[in-house]
């Protein structure tokens, strides 16, 4: 009887451990069924994507979906203006705190673990490459959390075998909270990363190469077009000035000095302006020795004091042992005033300030 009841017993846990293992079997499988939704659902949402902000988002947002221990998350992209890395996406963090901050690769916590050479789970990541941090940027980063963490799971993204950046993954609770599979994971995940990056930088290169003037690198007359029939991404939204600005006696420079000269006198006028004027500020070839200059937000005599200081500065300096003279009109668009009546209208102010003579 007794050798009955040990047998029944054995048998009745032998079947609760073979129904054990059937439903962790079962689980796993329902798991990755769902993660390789989640991952033909991402690949699909990314591939419509035109904007690579976005992207950082978009891949931040499905990886904490499919890596069930992460509950914080970022994507840092190295900046080379800045000579550092900037946060571009951002989950349970303040954008506010951390968005003034620009990190050294060698402060980042999978350089400090293997040189950002391979993903990685980094346990108690606060103590590693604290003395490579500013105290400031320390502060920035003990006020927002991020030095509270248990646990990260980080990956290097790398552009043509160059990094560019990295996604990590936090969990505030637990120092085991990331797995090798979860690294496998993020691997593939950057992976794909990667190759979306390097198709849109490619896209945004051609774009850039059919609006950009290859002598000068400023913008050419398609992106003009484009701009004034409301087909530029960068439309105008707001008030300001329009410059139209005519080389004088350029067809001399290229008669007596050569197309050469005549070419590095372009350029060289190009950079004059592109030093001179914002960022934002459209500067464009509009034809052979002719350009318009398109400013938002920008009063009138802050305009003409930016051309006049530019026009005194090249009279007063030579350029190769020849004085670059210009001619420009100016004119107002908004307020009623469309820019194609605007660009007419310096247009004209151009021909009669170059009827009247040079002023140098």
């Amino acid at each position: 009887m007794t050798i009955a009841i040990v047998a029944l017993s054995i048998s009745f846990l032998t079947s609760c451990y073979l129904f054990a293992e059937w439903i962790i079997e079962r689980r796993k499988s329902a798991r990755a069924e769902a993660v390789n939704r989640l991952l033909i659902e991402m690949s699909s949402e990314i591939a419509k994507l035109t904007d690579i902000d976005e992207l950082y988002s978009r891949i931040l947002s499905y990886t904490m979906r499919i890596i069930q221990g992460a509950q914080w998350g970022s994507v840092l992209v190295y900046d080379p203006e800045k000579g550092g890395c900037v946060f571009k996406a951002l989950v349970g963090y303040d954008p506010k705190e951390l968005e003034s901050l620009v990190l050294k690769k060698e402060t980042l916590w999978l350089y400090t673990t293997n040189k950002l050479s391979a993903p990685a789970v980094i346990v108690n990541p606060a103590i590693l490459g604290k003395d490579r941090l500013k105290s400031q940027q320390r502060e920035i980063l003990r006020n927002s959390k991020t030095l509270d963490h248990k646990a990260a799971l980080s990956a290097p993204i790398n552009v043509d075998g160059k990094f560019f950046g990295c996604l990590t993954l936090d969990n505030l609770d637990r120092v085991d909270a990331f797995s090798k599979k979860d690294i496998a994971v993020i691997s593939y995940v950057c992976d794909y990363l990667a190759m979306v990056i390097k198709n849109m930088l490619l896209i945004d290169e051609v774009k850039g190469h059919l609006v950009t003037d290859p002598l000068t690198g400023l913008f050419n007359r398609r992106y003009f077009s484009a701009l004034l029939e409301g087909r530029c991404p960068e439309a105008i939204s707001s008030d300001g000035v329009c410059l139209m600005i005519d080389l004088d006696d350029f067809k001399q420079i290229n008669d007596l000095q050569g197309h050469a000269m005549g070419d590095e006198v372009l350029r060289h006028f190009s950079e004059q302006m592109r030093s001179r004027f914002r960022k934002r500020d459209r500067i464009i070839r509009y034809a052979g020795d002719e350009f318009v200059i398109i400013l938002e937000d920008c009063p009138a005599d802050r305009a003409e004091g930016i051309i006049e200081e530019m026009r005194a500065d090249l009279c007063r300096e030579a350029y190769k042992g020849l004085r670059i003279r210009f001619s420009y009109g100016l004119s107002l668009f908004g307020d009623g005033k469309s820019l194609e009546t605007a660009i007419a209208e310096a247009d004209e102010a151009m021909y009669a300030a170059k009827r009247r003579g040079k002023e140098c």
